[in-house]
């Protein structure tokens, strides 16, 4: 098996039963401080998510803008004109999968230096890969057949799943 290290390509040694028992510890228990930290404690509040869902429709916006289209944004709001509004509400921000990518990253084995450089580079992929979906659902949205389509098949998740596959063996 190949894997993807600072020296391409080297082999990877097949993780041993105990690593792969300290893996899932690891992933069960970020997943619990996950949860309690964003739904119990984040997510009332209210502000973090507040911010990211502005910032997103803010860059969105001027993103949208740049291409030639006529925008509206603001506060969560994002649409083309004449068209209806697009909402980022809190669970269309990208939070939650940022989380759990942060949370993958520190439960897999790999030396602590890669994760260090790896974690913030995943959290912009992962940033800017929500920032264009929803480019597409605003985009999309004026055309009510194609929204439903494209609000199922554009969520971060896929690409999540990817860059947790291929990279994850960054360690």
């Amino acid at each position: 098996m190949l894997c993807l290290t600072t020296r391409l390509p080297t082999l990877c040694k097949p993780m041993q039963r105990s690593e792969v028992v300290t893996f899932f510890v690891k992933a069960l228990a970020v997943y619990v401080i996950w949860y309690f930290l964003y739904d119990l404690w984040i997510l009332p509040d209210g502000r973090v998510d507040l911010w990211l869902s502005e910032h997103i429709v803010a860059l969105g916006g001027t993103m949208l803008t740049a291409m030639g289209f006529e925008v509206f944004a603001e506060g969560r709001l994002i649409g083309l004109a004449g068209s209806n509004m697009l909402e980022i509400i809190d669970g269309c921000n990208g939070i939650e999968v940022i989380g759990l990518f942060v949370g993958f990253v520190v439960a897999y084995p790999g030396r602590n230096l890669n994760r260090v450089l790896f974690v913030p580079i995943g959290i912009f992929v992962l940033y800017l890969t929500n920032i264009i979906r929803i480019l597409v659902l605003a985009i999309t949205r004026c055309m009510r057949r194609a929204f439903s389509t494209s609000r199922t098949i554009t969520p971060p998740r896929p690409f999540f799943i990817w860059w947790c596959s291929v990279c994850g063996w960054f360690g």
